[in-house]
């Protein structure tokens, strides 16, 4: 398995006092983790219900995972994966357990 240092734990849609939420594992350099079956890996260790690797930042082009398959993007993600990795830097959450919002 590949060493990915560029993994951020994010909790996305929060209640008050920043209680419940969804984890979403976002890996920033997604370029680093080559090929489906390496992410498929890296997915499934983190156990979230998604892990998105952001491929290009500056054009917004990311490759969404959950544990056991690849998601169509555009197609069948919902809002948690696409929008997790807008989360502003100053809020990533290093601790899942941490409230973010």
């Amino acid at each position: 398995m590949v060493s990915v240092v560029d993994l951020h734990v994010l909790r996305v849609f929060c209640g008050p006092g920043g209680r419940g939420g969804n984890r979403l594992g976002v890996v920033g350099h997604g370029g680093m983790v080559i090929g489906e079956r390496l992410r498929l890996a890296v997915a499934a260790k983190l156990g979230f219900s998604e892990t998105v690797f952001v491929d290009d930042p500056a054009r917004g082009v990311v490759d969404i995972y959950t544990p056991s398959v690849r998601l169509p993007c555009r197609t069948a993600a919902g809002t948690h994966p696409r929008h997790g990795p807008r989360h502003p830097a100053g809020r990533r959450v290093a601790d899942p357990g941490a409230p973010t919002a």
